[in-house]
């Protein structure tokens, strides 16, 4: 990642209110916030819009001590690693400390260790919520930095002269001709990959690749450019069969995940090829396929298997199984952890949006059901697409209904006809 991505990052130690003020930002409840330390592991990017220009803004897991000369491998270590690194590359910081608690001495730390990488660093006094606290912020003062503001992320207050500062000077005009951005929910058991296959995507280390299983807890959103693309990945966290009563972040968690499938125009279900199949992907798939989404299956960890085709055409016949719903679907072999593969992604993604984008006239459409499937036309009184993202066809059936079977014959038949072929298709029937 380099400054022309333009992120700004949100960096701070552990509950200092970060999530609180990248959701105000954004204006979406877009991270987890809550009480406990450590809750935001990865971080997440979105944007900040102000009128007809806008910024791309990051919130980041809590920053977290290790000693000196020591290589921290815990989770928390990888965690304070990726915050530095995003703080490296970002075009700006901004710094939150808590006013209410006082100077820390890791706030010390972190502002003598930003001092060093010489990106330019905002100091945001938080939860200064009233007049009577602006004293609070005097201590601060010696940590050097010459842009200060107090605020309440909570409250609101400063909110509209940091956005009104942001802008000014990291703004970016939003163009007329900018297309619709690319979502895109990365889903799949725990420790398939999605992370490692995520970071492969954006091109550099925005989400925790950790060993121990379900370290992605939140659902991680992120945007970037590529080819003139605004994407949108969305990183969850993994979907478990509920067998007991879960605690209470985990739970908000699988809920999250699943709020990504319904806001996402397309998913990537990720497979362990060296595991075997597994009975919740089937179910995740069905998820997908419910909300009319756009499905990409991709095999991950195929350096690491072995007999290579014929464990291709195991996966092929479990495929044909229990993804029959999912005839219109790419079934792609990737490595994250040797890069093989992961690009075709985005262009698949490029060519089911132009699918998703595109129309087919009343008439001509049909036209070539009674020419090519008269069978189907018989049923069917009128047909006539009303909506795109997905594309959606009005069908007006004798009896005012169509059996599933026939539903499927006639999706397939527009794939196959009319210039969908790699995307989902919703049927209105009347």
């Amino acid at each position: 990642m380099g400054k022309k991505n333009n992120i700004i990052a949100i960096i701070g130690r552990e509950n200092v209110g970060k999530s609180t003020l990248f959701n105000r930002l954004v204006k979406r409840h877009a991270a987890i916030t809550d009480l406990t330390p450590g809750v935001t592991r990865d971080y997440i990017v979105d944007e900040l819009k102000v009128g007809k220009r806008s910024l791309l803004i990051a919130d980041s897991g809590g920053y977290a001590d290790v000693a000196p000369g020591v290589k921290d491998s815990s989770l928390e270590g990888v965690v304070s690693q990726n915050l530095k690194n995003l703080a490296k590359n970002a075009a700006a910081v901004l710094l939150m400390v808590d006013g209410q608690h006082g100077l820390h001495p890791l706030d010390e730390k972190l502002s003598a260790w930003l001092r060093r990488t010489g990106t330019p660093v905002m100091l945001l006094i938080n939860k200064v919520d009233g007049p009577s606290m602006n004293s609070a912020g005097q201590e601060f003062h010696l940590l050097g930095w010459q842009e200060t503001l107090m605020i309440s992320a909570r409250g609101g207050r400063g909110l509209g002269e940091l956005r009104t500062r942001l802008i000014a000077k990291h703004g970016n005009p939003i163009s007329a001709e900018r297309s619709a951005e690319i979502s895109v929910a990365i889903v799949g058991r725990p420790n398939v990959g999605k992370s490692s296959i995520f970071n492969a995507l954006v091109g550099f280390k925005r989400s925790i690749v950790y060993e121990m299983p379900g370290t992605t807890r939140d659902a991680v959103d992120s945007l970037f450019y590529r080819d003139e693309h605004l994407y949108r990945f969305i990183d969850t966290a993994g979907l478990y069969r509920r067998r007991n009563k879960q605690d209470r972040l985990t739970k908000f968690s699988m809920d999250r995940a699943k709020d990504a499938i319904r806001r996402a125009d397309n998913l990537l279900l990720v497979l362990d090829v060296t595991a075997p199949y597994h009975n919740s992907e089937g179910q995740i798939a069905r998820i997908a396929a419910a909300a009319n989404k756009n499905i990409i299956i991709l095999l991950n960890k195929w350096d690491l298997a072995e007999e290579k085709e014929e464990r291709y055409q195991e996966y092929l016949k479990h495929y044909r199984r229990h993804f029959r719903f999912l005839s219109h679907a790419h079934l792609l072999t990737a490595s994250a952890l040797e890069g093989q593969r992961v690009n075709k992604v985005l262009s698949l993604l490029q060519e089911i949006k132009t699918q998703q984008e595109h129309r087919v006239a009343t008439g001509p459409l049909g036209r070539l059901l009674s020419e090519k499937a008269p069978k189907l036309r018989e049923r069917v009184k009128y047909i006539s697409q009303v909506g795109v993202r997905p594309p959606t066809f009005l069908v007006k059936a004798k009896g005012g209904q169509l059996h599933f079977s026939f539903e499927r014959a006639l999706i397939n038949f527009i794939r196959k006809e009319a210039g969908f072929k790699s995307c989902a298709i919703k049927l209105e029937v009347k």
